[in-house]
């Protein structure tokens, strides 16, 4: 009986805490997450801009001679532009891809400050 309840009893020694990921996993993991963020925004701009040019399609084949300049507004270029932007943005915006960047970017302001009267 006392072999049964001898105390202290002997425990294999605990494995020591050791790191199980680097800075470069932690990296990724954030490129990952920021990357899934701007497609997410980029898919939201993109189904904004869709509605709006579908409702656009729908009174083009309604009055053929309708003004497409009047269908197709600023929110729908903006939204497209800034679809671009977050599509880039998801890729990591190399080097390459900077001046259509900075082109979406100018259009963005440029339409905003026409549309708000600046």
């Amino acid at each position: 009986m006392a072999e049964i309840l001898h105390f202290p009893r002997t425990a294999p020694q605990r494995p020591a805490l050791r790191l199980v990921c680097d800075t470069d996993d932690l990296v990724e993991a954030e490129t990952k997450a920021a990357g899934r963020k701007h497609v997410a925004e980029a898919m939201e701009h993109i189904g904004s801009a869709d509605l709006e040019l579908k409702a656009a399609n729908i009174i083009l084949l309604d009055d053929p001679g309708a003004d497409i300049d009047e269908l197709v507004t600023e929110e729908i270029v903006i939204g497209l532009c800034q679809a671009l932007i977050s599509v880039i943005d998801a890729r990591g915006c190399r080097t390459d891809d900077r001046p259509l960047r900075n082109a979406a970017a100018k259009a963005i302001s440029d339409r905003e400050g026409t549309h708000h009267g600046n």
